[in-house]
């Protein structure tokens, strides 16, 4: 169940998915313990950062005052609020992250943005010999999405094995695509 801290009822007005989903408008860390995934404007009063931190939920902060979004680490977002409520219906279906940042195809467009951030470092960094994807990223949250298990987290790899990551990624995308394609023809 998803609990949501938020400061106004305004902004959830023609929200029709709000089912399964208790609306608080105060901050109160003993009821976050009933909840798989929390979500709180971080307008809210008495709002304590420090306490979401150290919950082992899914985490998610969302404010007028955020630019885009980011990842303070694999289960804690902070995220513009028009997006947030962009795609708040699509994420209340997957409980995925990355389906408040993308929206419905957000699987396909996760995949093209790691993809793309593969192919940046790449490009800049032509002389590389080795990579490493990190552990509390936005490298960890892809690669358990994807169930991406091949690809290894903290250890050290070599161009090549980067490469054949890259091409696995491309193989995957194009895949997805052709599936959205075909299911929405």
């Amino acid at each position: 169940m998803i609990l949501l801290v938020e400061d106004t009822q305004v902004r959830l007005n023609g929200i029709n998915c709000l089912k399964n989903i208790e609306i608080v408008d105060y901050f109160d860390k003993l009821k976050f313990k009933n909840y798989e995934i929390i979500c709180v404007h971080k307008s809210i009063k008495n709002f304590n950062e420090k306490i979401l931190m150290e919950l082992d939920k899914k985490v998610v902060i969302f404010s007028g005052g955020i630019e885009g979004y980011y990842f303070k680490n694999k289960n804690f977002l902070e995220i513009d609020v028009d997006i947030f409520y962009q795609n708040f219906c699509i994420f209340i279906e997957s409980k995925e992250l990355f389906s408040l940042i993308y929206g419905k195809n957000y699987k396909l467009k996760t995949l093209l943005e790691f993809y793309d951030r593969i192919s940046f470092f790449e490009k800049n960094n032509e002389e590389y010999l080795s990579f490493k994807f990190v552990k509390e990223t936005h490298y960890e949250k892809i690669i358990n999405v994807f169930n991406l298990e091949e690809i290894k987290l903290d250890l050290i790899i070599e161009k090549q094995e980067l490469i054949k990551y890259k091409k696995y990624i491309y193989h995957l995308i194009q895949k997805m695509a052709n599936e959205n394609f075909i299911s929405n023809s």
